[in-house]
């Protein structure tokens, strides 16, 4: 029996101006698009990458802007902005497999309030 090796898990404040080296954007095969894909491996409840982009307290909706609630106060982060990160390719809408990471508010010991991507399974390298 082979034993896997997992990636030490990553703290997220870590990772708010960068992307951690554990992700590649790739062509999609099942539709026109991209995709975020695993360079590492990763076991249930790591932290993944964070939603990087514009904070604001208003947004337009759109393709790449997340909407959540801090302490019942609605607000966005648009990373229309290809330079926001490799989140805004996490694609939730592959009908092949199911989902393996979930998004969770992240709030700093600064008190700054962003979302983070966890792993809801184990996830293999080049998923």
């Amino acid at each position: 029996m082979s034993r896997r090796k997992a990636t030490a898990n990553r703290d997220p404040a870590d990772y708010l101006e960068q992307d951690p080296p554990a992700f590649e954007r790739q062509q999609l095969k099942y539709a026109p698009g991209f995709g975020l894909f695993a360079k590492e491996r990763f076991k249930k409840n790591d932290f993944l990458l964070n939603y990087r982009g514009n904070h604001s307290d208003d947004a337009e909706a759109g393709e790449y802007v997340y909407q959540f609630s801090d302490n019942g106060k609605l607000r966005y982060i648009d990373a229309t902005d290809e330079g926001s990160g490799f989140a805004r390719w996490i694609n939730d809408s592959d009908p092949f497999h199911e989902a393996n990471c979930k998004a969770v508010v992240y709030k700093t010991s600064t008190g700054f309030c962003t979302i983070s991507f966890r792993a809801i399974s184990d996830i293999e390298i080049g998923e």
